[in-house]
């Protein structure tokens, strides 16, 4: 795959090996290069240096400072929303403004059934009685598909969002399945949300119209509400002690019950 860097961005060029092949010696030692550096920073080496990296986004504040960040070394960005079905309306909307006014390359995924159909084949309001395996069939399996072919993909993961996120590097090495392994950016790790909202004030990138009503972090509309918590994730999953979906993870979800229906529909959907 092949992206248009701006002239005068290519002075970080270092192709990267496949991620498969590297090694944790090789992840310590551009980490210890990286560390302190400015996201930019990370995020030119990434697109110079890894074929078909592509920014992956909920349209939240991070993701956001990512994309304007890229749109300073690429021509176009292209940028991965994980449609799972279940997004509230005002993210689909803001999404589409953000697609037109920045004109990003969308690649969007595919639920690995969608809401009808999983309703009918694994249960009704999965998102209420086993919502690891909704995160899995909604997310976690249409990013394997995703990413097939690419290199990797940069996240808004940062230390300060949890306890879970807490050791987050820059760049890692994520096995999505025992076949596929990527490099997976985390361009922003160790900034805090203060320097994310300083960032996006001081370059008037826009918000997601749900942080005005009380919303600390913006998933799929059943599982997320508005909370009055300095905890980014406190919104997320209520009732379940549940923080993660599954996309940061190295994948699989083996022992559902509905192994078979699962891989037989899910493996088999293209992009």
């Amino acid at each position: 795959m092949t992206v248009v860097m701006k002239s005068g961005r290519n002075s970080l060029r270092s192709w990267a090996p496949a991620a498969e092949s590297v090694r944790q010696a090789d992840l310590d030692e551009i980490n210890a290069r990286f560390e302190g550096a400015h996201p930019l920073d990370v995020l030119e080496w990434g697109f110079a240096s890894i074929d078909g990296l592509v920014v992956g986004t909920g349209f939240q504040v991070g993701g956001l400072v990512n994309i304007h960040m890229a749109k300073q070394i690429l021509d176009r960005v292209p940028v991965l929303f994980l449609q799972t079905g279940f997004h509230f309306q005002e993210t689909l909307d803001f999404r589409d403004q953000l697609v037109r006014d920045w004109d990003l390359e969308l690649i969007e995924t595919t639920p690995t059934f969608g809401p009808e159909k999983q309703a009918e084949v694994v249960g009704p309001e999965l998102y209420r009685t086993d919502p690891d395996l909704c995160c899995h069939l909604n997310k976690v399996m249409p990013l394997e598909v995703a990413l097939t072919d690419r290199g990797g993909w940069a996240t808004g993961v940062r230390r300060d969002q949890s306890p879970v996120r807490g050791k987050t590097e820059m760049f890692e090495r994520q096995e999505l399945t025992p076949d596929l392994v990527v490099w997976k950016l985390n361009p922003l790790a160790h900034w805090t949300r203060a320097q994310v909202d300083e960032y996006a004030a001081e370059h008037d990138v826009p918000r997601h119209p749900l942080y005005a009503k009380g919303y600390a972090s913006i998933g799929c509309a059943p599982c997320t509400k508005p909370v009055n918590s300095e905890d980014e994730r406190a919104g997320r999953w209520e009732g379940f002690g549940k923080t993660e979906c599954g996309i940061h993870g190295v994948g699989g979800l083996e022992g559902s019950g509905h192994d078979e229906e699962i891989h037989a529909v899910g493996h088999n959907r293209t992009r």
